[in-house]
């Protein structure tokens, strides 16, 4: 998971010109911690292993929802069961996985038309961990709404709790939309307003804030029209 100097960076070395210098191609391509982290999660669910998903769970995330993993089986399991029980069964595809900001990332994944989920990557002792619980950070999305069908031309959330402003990012179908962000006193309103509407057909978007040591992400589906 990467920014856009660590992308050119990583672009460039395959080529043989690296940053700062020339470079060796690698012989295999790097690891992407958000899709290992995603099928982690995904496949915990799928073979009904609490302790494997709990292993992969960030600090905030284990605390909030454990603190032991006997807590966590009664707390917390469940629910995810059911978030992540239709990717379980169904095949789905990495749409997001970039590094954001200091310790976090956000991760993205789709299945058919109309199924989508999102979380934070936090970055501890070296590790990337699942963050799937937000905090007092909170995403409103404020359109278009999740299953709606119209057109489409804008797409806004809210970051609900920044008090004053986040860093903030907005996907559409797996692509960084160019978003602005209107802070306010204890949330933020981020939109993209799209050059010409979405083509015709089912999309997805993403809403990602992070503001100290918090971050959410959203994910969500609609049809354009």
């Amino acid at each position: 998971m990467t920014r856009t100097a660590a992308l050119l960076c990583l672009a460039l070395a395959v080529v043989a010109a690296g940053c700062g210098g020339k470079k060796a191609a690698p012989s295999t391509v790097p690891s992407d911690p958000g899709r290992a982290g995603a099928r982690v999660v995904v496949a915990a669910v799928r073979d009904q292993n609490a302790a494997a998903l709990w292993k992969v769970l960030s600090t905030p995330t284990r605390r909030e929802l454990g603190p032991t993993l006997a807590d966590f089986r009664k707390k917390g399991w469940p629910e995810f069961e059911e978030t992540f029980g239709y990717f379980a069964s169904h095949r789905w595809k990495l749409v997001v996985s970039e590094r954001i900001v200091g310790p976090f990332g956000a991760v993205a994944i789709a299945s058919g038309c109309c199924h989508a989920y999102a979380f934070p990557m936090r970055r501890e002792h070296g590790t990337w961990k699942a963050e799937l619980t937000s905090g007092r950070l909170q995403i409103g999305i404020l359109g278009p709404k999740p299953g709606s069908a119209g057109q489409v031309q804008q797409i806004a959330f809210e970051a609900q709790g920044t008090r004053g402003g986040a860093t903030a990012v907005l996907y559409a179908d797996g692509v960084t939309l160019f978003s602005k962000e209107y802070p306010g006193r204890k949330s933020s309103t981020v939109f993209a307003n799209l050059d010409s509407p979405l083509a015709r057909g089912h999309h997805n978007a993403v809403a990602f804030a992070a503001r100290g040591n918090s971050a959410a992400a959203a994910a969500w589906t609609f049809v354009a029209r």
